[in-house]
């Protein structure tokens, strides 16, 4: 049987056993008792109409569960459409393109906004005319002297308008050290944060770095390829924040018990607060150290997390690996984003800011890891599948197999933990 088709066959089961939403059936609200039933009616679209698909619309029954919300862009030649915001009944309720809603007594309606924009001309387009009066853009290639040394704030390989003034920064991994920025064989900044702006031609830019000499009594990975396969409690948060259209920079999170809360030379790196970078994020340890990478035992569960905003307006975070069970807290609002399923995207002004985000760990577990063994795979889909089928507890993780938090197992996790894996 395959993954698919076993997926079908365990949603029919859970529906036809109760444990998922179901959709109100046509004609007369009643049951049998004549006891009026009470339904909540969502109807969700997007503004404008054309920009995007959304779901989760529907009539629902108040039994407690939750119905997702969700909305994706649909760019076209022509257009591209950035998602803004959702209201609820004509209000901002949400900057998420997706979240969780609990159906109440009533009717919602739900309104995905994005704004519009016209796509500019494309030289490498031969359907359309050269012209001086239009924006060209060329491809930017972003490369590194050493092979897997690092990764960088952006994209390689994408096309930029010429004249555009970018903010380039590169990662480095563990056991390697940035010696500077290389353009056409020559060193032009060692800054690790690089202020270019894009000329009238194709271009590659290269992270030159080298490795920092083995040293035995510091026992690190001099080459950066270090694994958790030896160190199972060792878990890896990569945060990333960012303006919507992709992310600015970044920071590493490391969740392992058998390092402390302070500063860890062989593993542990500060960051570099830049004037020059429009967003930057880092978290933070009792004594107010900001980290690029920070490798710390779980402790409270609740790790600080600093950001730097010198452009006004909409922020994204959001994570680029996860490998523990992760919620973002925004202390101002109140509200907790799970980042398995959602970024969190927040208007700001600028200015550097501690004390509102933090980062919440659970004990250690990996959302989705329903067989124990470590890893989030098809293997886990299979093991949901056979503890509802079958309710088989052997070698089975409840909690982690509790996709939506919602205390219940079911084809509602089978179903989230596909598209997470997707």
């Amino acid at each position: 049987m395959t993954i698919r088709s076993l997926v079908l066959a365990v949603c029919c089961l859970s529906c036809w056993g109760g444990s998922l939403s179901a959709s109100a059936p046509d004609g007369d609200d009643y049951n049998s008792d004549s006891q009026a039933v009470k339904f909540c009616s969502i109807s969700v679209s997007a503004d404008p109409e054309e920009g995007a698909n959304v779901s989760g619309g529907g009539k629902y029954t108040l039994n407690g569960n939750q119905v997702l919300i969700s909305t994706n862009a649909m760019n076209t030649a022509d257009y591209t459409y950035t998602f803004m915001y959702w209201t609820q009944n004509g209000v901002r309720t949400s900057y998420n393109q997706n979240f969780w809603f609990t159906p109440a007594e009533g009717a919602f309606d739900f309104v995905a906004h994005y704004a519009k924009k016209e796509v500019e001309f494309d030289p490498d387009n031969p359907q359309e005319p050269s012209s001086t009066s239009l924006f060209r853009r060329y491809f930017l290639y972003l490369t590194t002297n050493i092979a897997g040394a690092c990764t960088f704030n952006m994209d390689s390989g994408i096309k930029v308008r010429v004249g555009t003034q970018l903010a380039i920064s590169a990662n480095l991994n563990p056991g390697y050290q940035f010696e500077g920025w290389s353009l056409n064989g020559e060193i032009i900044s060692t800054s690790i944060f690089l202020s270019y702006t894009m000329p009238d031609s194709e271009m590659t830019l290269e992270a030159v770095v080298s490795e920092i000499p083995y040293d035995p009594e510091i026992p690190q990975d001099p080459t950066g390829t270090s694994s958790n396969a030896d160190n199972p409690t060792r878990q890896i948060i990569d945060l990333t924040i960012g303006d919507g259209d992709g992310y600015v920079d970044k920071t590493r999170i490391v969740i392992n018990d058998t390092k402390s809360l302070d500063y860890e030379l062989e593993c542990d790196a500060s960051k570099f607060l830049s004037n020059e970078v429009d967003y930057q994020i880092y978290s933070l340890d009792d004594n107010g150290t900001c980290y690029s990478i920070n490798e710390r035992p779980r402790g409270n569960g609740m790790i600080p997390i600093g950001i730097v905003v010198r452009n006004e307006g909409l922020v994204t975070i959001d994570v680029k690996r996860l490998e523990c069970n992760a919620v973002l807290v925004d202390h101002d609002t109140d509200t907790e984003t799970d980042l398995a399923f959602s970024n969190y995207t927040f208007y700001s002004g600028t200015g550097t800011i501690e004390g509102r985000f933090s980062v919440k760990v659970s004990e250690l577990s990996k959302q989705g890891d329903a067989n124990g063994d470590g890893d989030v795979n098809y293997d886990d889909v299979k093991a949901i599948a056979r503890y509802i089928m079958e309710g088989m507890y052997e070698g089975f993780f409840f909690e982690n197999a509790n996709m939506n938090g919602d205390q219940e197992v079911n084809a509602t996790d089978i179903v989230l933990l596909i598209s997470r894996l997707q």
